[in-house]
């Protein structure tokens, strides 16, 4: 295991971003400070909903490591200009992901969302992303979303819900380090 890490470290050694992940990934150091770390995030940015009319929103969200599971606890709040429009203007969402195992970059995880109901998800590690595929228990909502990790105290995501196969919303979003 140590030779394929050193091969892996030969290979992206002009690469200053690649070698220092690589160095943290030889020494056991997290890539990721977001879910691989318990950490609050303050979330900010702007979310579309399905008729593409740009809304500022602000949120938080806490990671708390457990045995079995890692929990990450979200609440958003929209802020439109004309707040009547919209019948839900706060999303609270509780996430449960298994553990990543030992050497893996992926896991499975299930949320629990009043207005969405239950999802069922798939995360990859992918470099500097989180990759994040889901879809509802019915399968009519499906979304993807990507965390890029600018640094260990910021984060830019990326992504967009459908339902029944049409753009329900979409978010561009920056969580910072609490």
């Amino acid at each position: 295991m140590l030779l394929e890490k050193r091969i892996e470290a030969v290979r992206v050694v002009e690469n200053p971003q690649c070698e220092r992940e690589v160095n943290q990934k030889m020494n056991n150091d997290p890539v990721h400070s977001f879910l691989l770390q318990p950490v609050n995030w303050v979330i900010s940015g702007i979310y579309r909903d399905e008729k593409s009319v740009p809304i500022s929103v602000r949120g938080q969200c806490a990671i708390s490591h457990h045995e079995a599971l890692w929990l990450n606890e979200m609440t958003m709040e929209l802020m439109p200009e004309n707040r009547e429009k919209y019948r839900n203007l706060e999303y609270k969402t509780i996430y449960e992901y298994k553990p990543l195992e030992s050497g893996m970059d992926s896991s499975s995880w299930v949320a629990s969302n009043p207005s969405l109901g239950k999802l069922h998800g798939f995360i990859v590690i992918a470099d500097d992303a989180i990759l994040s595929l889901y879809q509802s228990s019915n399968g009519n909502l499906r979304g993807s979303e990507t965390l890029i990790k600018i640094s260990d105290r910021q984060y830019q995501c990326r992504g967009a819900l459908l339902e029944s196969g049409v753009v329900s919303s979409s978010w561009i979003l920056q969580y910072d380090r609490a």
